[in-house]
């Protein structure tokens, strides 16, 4: 091999690495984005059947 056929070669060798090195980082915080949605749907969903399942004060309770 000569020295531009070793450069191409080292070329396509990066160009392959970095579309690798890209996939693995698009599936890990894929992965991450949709555990954290569904921790917050968790957390939100609960805080909302909370303040619902409240009883609401009339206005004897509420000393007026």
């Amino acid at each position: 091999m000569n020295n531009s056929q070793k450069a191409i070669w080292r070329a396509m060798l990066d160009t392959d690495m970095n579309a690798r090195y890209w996939k693995a980082m698009l599936i890990k915080y894929s992965r991450e984005e949709k555990r954290i949605k569904i921790f917050l749907a968790i957390v939100t969903s609960g805080t909302v059947i909370s303040i619902f399942s409240q009883p609401l004060k009339t206005t004897q309770q509420l000393d007026l």
